[in-house]
């Protein structure tokens, strides 16, 4: 599952497409192997695999009788990053010709068909690999397969360590390709488009139109079109193709081995697909196809509460922000009809339910997004709100991610916000949080826009205006981004009691104290539960990015708060602090001070105690967050107390360091006290050399030793862990060869 940004919906969209034996609804599927792990050794299951999502088939595994296995594998050795998220299907090929073979058949087929998947072959010297899209026995039952019974047909052999030579399936026979060449080690992404029907059929893809004469299907590799008009098997013209198949044989020793994840299918030819990841709730959404209404786009998903939802009843699951010129900022509105077209550049909430259709029963997730059109073209200019400070919720208008530094921007903060359903997790039922951009630094990597997302931005002038050009689109991650004025930074991120949260803390010699252009707000989660990291500008702000002055004595406050008491830990995830080496993060509750680097961390205890929120009650899921959702609206966080931790700067003729010599031996008092069972213990050393760090009990008994070793001149930490002492006062004492020194600290229970 690739997709971290936050849009969920199903498309099974958009025509009901009439032949004279038989009529159905173009739709498409994702199946990506979900998040399980488990080995299957021997003969024919289909219960190993996930089920796919409605409509779209039954999942099938054969081991045959000469060894071989399918494993679904999420982590560890053997994973092969990059070609998915989560869990992919690793499949090892047999010793002779008893294939090894994992189908999906009898989905809602097409004459005409689109399918994506990711591949990944580990070295091997010997052994075949085989795919075939059709209809017929050859899906569902243990032969190898019948040509008859295939329209697209491919074939690797493995000659070498690296190399593999590719065919593909002409009537009876094998015929070299032109042009696709594969390799061992080597993630692929791989498009095919196929025309089953007796005349030609157009496709369009990134905003060009293909044509597909009879017969004939299309290979993209890696967004590349590498094979076009290929012959096909013996599959009748104008039969459906409603399955395909991943099978093997001939590898010597069990040794050729494939990873498969991310596999798209559709009945139709989508110009624009997504995948979408995560279970129940709101997602921020557009479209990247012009004249696409809100029905087409949502067809296949629960809508209700208005003209043209599935369910005109109801409370409205489809909402958009009052952004017209001239309006203020506002409750959530419903479209007076979801049969009207989505404007150009604007973005819209829905939220999905797993129950696509309110059978009762839950369809699965991840789902697909897919649209058939023209994308939108020029460039694009939304309509924005002019309240002092107002937001307008907006949307990537293409086909392809955009760069939101090739935005043209007036009276705006100049930074994207985009609500993520599955920040924390993907768990069902979650609530998800914010992830904002300045184009260079935050959440949204890179800053880098998603197609079909939705997202943010707020006014900063009286005259905000917005301007997406196509020359904003980008059809990969890697960002450069504007100049970035040797801009210095830490990306913070704390994570404690199943929360977490990032903050970027920039510095330059244009910073400052003030609010800039580019700082975002952090703003106010959703979910009932949460956790805040940020610095503070001016009052009470907390900012989820921020620009400092870079100067020497520059002191900047860290935020935290929690809405759960317990554990936490603070890294530094990512830094540039060139020029700024000594850039010390201080703990003002303990007078703990380390050094960032590449072995920052800082584990303390928080204590929750009611803090602001601007909301009555957590956003929750399902039909009982429709009507709550109106409250709910972009909104800045407050600092509800002083800070805890700050950032300081310093040049490096400061001779600051994680040793910084202290004056005299110091022992700190823990934090926290009373504690229960964990605290954290500061103590500075003037001069390497033994030390002993131990507790006792009131008694003077001996009960724990903390330290008992050689250790650098310096200030150190270390974490106390009382589980198996009972409640009470006890001692610690710090010992060196110079000094002793003790302090008390009380264990509840």
């Amino acid at each position: 599952m690739k997709n971290y940004l936050l849009v969920l919906a199903v498309l099974s969209i958009i025509y009901i497409v009439h032949n004279p034996d038989k009529v159905y609804a173009q739709q498409a599927w994702t199946y990506d192997f979900g998040t399980g792990t488990g080995t299957h050794t021997t003969g024919v299951s289909t219960t190993f695999l996930p089920s796919p999502q409605t409509n779209g088939g039954t999942a099938r595994v054969r081991v045959g009788s000469q060894g071989g296995l399918f494993e679904l594998i999420n982590s560890g050795a053997g994973y092969i990053t990059g070609i998915g998220d989560d869990t992919q299907l690793q499949i090892t090929g047999p010793t002779g010709g008893s294939n090894n073979k994992f189908s999906i058949y009898g989905y809602d087929g097409s004459e005409r068909f689109y399918t994506r998947f990711n591949l990944h072959f580990k070295a091997a010297s010997s052994g075949e690999w085989f795919y075939f899209l059709g209809s017929g026995d050859t899906y569902s039952d243990n032969s190898f397969f019948n040509t008859d019974h295939v329209f697209t047909g491919i074939k690797w052999s493995m000659t070498s360590s690296s190399s593999i030579t590719s065919e593909y399936r002409d009537g009876t026979s094998w015929l070299g390709f032109t042009n696709a060449s594969f390799s061992t080690g080597v993630n692929y992404d791989i498009e095919i488009f196929g025309n089953n029907t007796t005349g030609s059929q157009n496709y369009v893809k990134n905003g060009t139109t293909y044509s597909l004469a009879s017969d004939t299907w299309d290979l993209w590799v890696d967004g590349i079109r590498v094979e076009s008009g290929l012959s096909t098997g013996n599959l009748g013209t104008g039969n459906d193709v409603d399955s395909f198949l991943f099978t093997s044989a001939n590898s010597s020793d069990n040794q050729s081995v494939i990873a498969i994840d991310d596999i798209t299918y559709a009945n139709h030819y989508p110009s624009y697909v997504v995948t979408l990841a995560g279970g129940d709730c709101w997602r921020m959404l557009s479209s990247p196809v012009a004249g696409a209404t809100y029905a087409e786009l949502l067809a296949p998903i629960w809508t209700q509460g208005m003209t043209g939802a599935k369910y005109t009843s109801g409370v409205p699951n489809v909402l958009i922000w009052p952004d017209v010129t001239g309006t203020s900022d506002g409750s959530w509105v419903a479209p007076s009809n979801l049969n009207n077209v989505i404007p150009p550049g604007t973005g819209f909430i829905v939220s999905v339910f797993g129950d696509d259709n309110f059978d009762g029963v839950d369809d699965e997730f991840p789902k697909t997004l897919s649209l058939t059109g023209a994308e939108h073209t020029g460039t694009i200019e939304p309509d924005l709100n002019s309240a002092s400070d107002g937001w307008t919720l907006v949307g990537n208008p293409f086909g392809e991610p955009i760069d939101f530094n090739g935005l043209t921007t007036t009276d705006l903060t100049d930074v994207a916000y985009v609500y993520d359903r599955n920040v924390g997790g993907t768990t069902n039922g979650n609530a998800g949080g914010w992830r904002s951009t300045n184009g260079s630094f935050g959440g949204i990597t890179g800053g880098i826009i998603a197609a079909f997302q939705g997202f943010f931005v707020q006014n900063n002038g009286s005259s905000p205006s917005l301007e997406i050009p196509e020359a904003a689109k980008t059809t990969g991650g890697t960002f450069f981004g504007k100049d970035s004025q040797d801009i210095q930074f830490v990306e913070f991120e704390v994570e404690g009691e199943g929360l977490i949260n990032s903050a970027w803390v920039l510095f330059s010699e244009h910073g400052s104290f003030d609010r800039l252009r580019g700082d975002a707000y952090q703003l106010y989660p959703f979910s009932e539960d949460y956790a805040l990291l940020g610095s503070i500008k001016g009052d009470v702000e907390i900012f989820d990015i921020a620009q400092f002055p870079s100067h020497n004595g520059v002191d900047v406050p860290i935020y935290f708060e929690s809405t759960q008491s317990g554990s936490y830990t603070i890294t530094a995830k990512d830094f540039n602090l060139n020029g700024l080496e000594n850039v010390i993060f201080v703990d003002t509750w303990t007078g703990a001070e380390l050094v960032i680097s590449d072995q920052f961390f800082y584990e303390f205890e928080h204590l929750s105690v009611n803090k602001y929120n601007p909301y009555s009650q957590a956003l929750t899921c399902g039909q009982d967050g429709l009507a709550f959702i109106h409250s709910f609206s972009p909104k800045k966080t407050k600092a509800s107390s002083d800070s805890r931790f700050l950032l300081k700067v310093h040049s490096p003729d400061n001779e600051i360091s994680q040793n910084n010599l202290p004056d005299t031996i110091q022992l700190h008092q823990n934090f926290p006290n009373p504690f229960n069972p964990t605290t954290v213990i500061q103590y500075g050393l003037i001069k390497t050399g033994f030390v002993s760090l131990a507790v006792y009990d009131m008694t003077g008994r001996h009960v724990a030793t903390l330290i008992n070793d050689t250790v650098q001149a310096g200030n150190h930490r270390v974490v106390f862990d009382a589980s198996g002492l009972s409640s009470g006062v006890y001692v610690y004492r710090l010992s060196t060869g110079d000094a002793v020194v003790s302090r008390k600290f009380t264990l509840l229970k």
